[in-house]
């Protein structure tokens, strides 16, 4: 059903709309929830999370009333260097090049509806159809009233579906889990953590051993792009570097190469966290093997990716 508009009567020249979205126009998981992704030590990680993305897509299809718009979001994200970005092309068969884009994984000012995040979040879910506005996107562009109406229904979409996928994925991958809400806190999580995991799940265990390399590179740059705000968070960060690099290396037939391409993409960024201010008192863990012979000095120290990857 076509949902309807009204605007309320004011006695001033500017009237605020009020978006009456249909009722059932809402996800309904209860009806159709997504089956927990478990890897069972058997069946490849690859082939299991292509069976999980065909069964997820069916119950996001079916959840959304059988629409396809939070499935053609959720698809028309780029996830590029480490970071996953809504953009202003969504639906451009050219993959959003050349358009404005905003990382979901930051911490988005979502408060003001006109801001260049917010909008281009707003373009991209409008695009693909998402009902959180009776009007088009050329309408709601830089109309406040009409973008805060819409961005907080699209919050509302976004927190429902990051409750699912996220209960549904932690067990299985975690360290994925570690990268997409780091930059909020145990009150307020990132409403798009959803559809970033989903997208950053599919992609990283794509079908071919060449995909799965490419994503793998991408988490492992998503991992090191994650700040650390506290000495006591170095732990959690490590293992989490170190379970993304034990995927990598396998990926890549656990060759010596493929530690200098681990080394190349994260060392100098690693090292230059962990031996900064308040974290020099955490550079004790980087008391490397002597397997690797290729250290790399950065600020003077000498270290290797082995001597994080396996803190003593």
């Amino acid at each position: 059903m076509q949902a309807t508009m009204s605007a309320s009567a004011s006695s001033s020249s500017h009237t605020v709309p009020i978006i009456n979205l249909n009722k059932e126009q809402k996800l309904e998981f209860h009806k159709a929830g997504i089956e927990n992704l478990q890897f069972d030590g058997q069946t490849s990680k690859n082939e299991t999370v292509k069976k999980w993305k065909i069964a997820s897509a069916t119950a996001i299809r079916t959840a959304s009333g059988g629409k396809t718009w939070l499935l053609d979001i959720i698809c028309s994200l780029i996830f590029q260097d480490g970071h996953v970005y809504m953009h202003s092309k969504a639906m451009d068969a050219s993959g959003g090049l050349g358009a404005r884009k905003t990382d979901i994984l930051k911490k988005i000012d979502l408060q003001d509806p006109t801001n260049s995040d917010s909008q281009v979040v707003l373009e991209h879910a409008i695009l693909c159809g998402a009902p959180i506005t009776n009007d088009d996107w050329t309408v709601v562009k830089g109309d406040k009233d009409k973008s805060k109406v819409a961005l907080s229904k699209l919050i509302e979409f976004m927190n429902v579906f990051s409750d699912e996928i996220s209960k549904t994925t932690l067990d299985a991958v975690p360290e994925i889990h570690c990268t997409i809400n780091d930059e909020y806190d145990e009150v307020r999580t990132n409403p798009f953590a959803g559809i970033a995991l989903w997208k950053m799940v599919t992609t990283s265990y794509a079908g071919s051993d060449m995909l799965r390399r490419d994503a793998l590179r991408e988490q492992l740059m998503s991992a090191t792009h994650i700040p650390l705000q506290r000495a006591k968070d170095v732990p959690d960060w490590l293992n989490n570097l170190r379970n993304i690099f034990k995927e990598f290396v396998q990926a890549h037939g656990n060759t010596g190469n493929s530690y200098i391409i681990a080394d190349d993409l994260v060392m100098a960024r690693t090292l230059a966290l962990l031996t900064q201010g308040q974290f020099a008192k955490v550079r004790t863990l980087l008391i490397g093997p002597k397997s690797l012979k290729r250290p790399r000095s950065e600020g003077g120290r000498q270290a290797h990716w082995q001597a994080i990857l396996y803190p003593v």
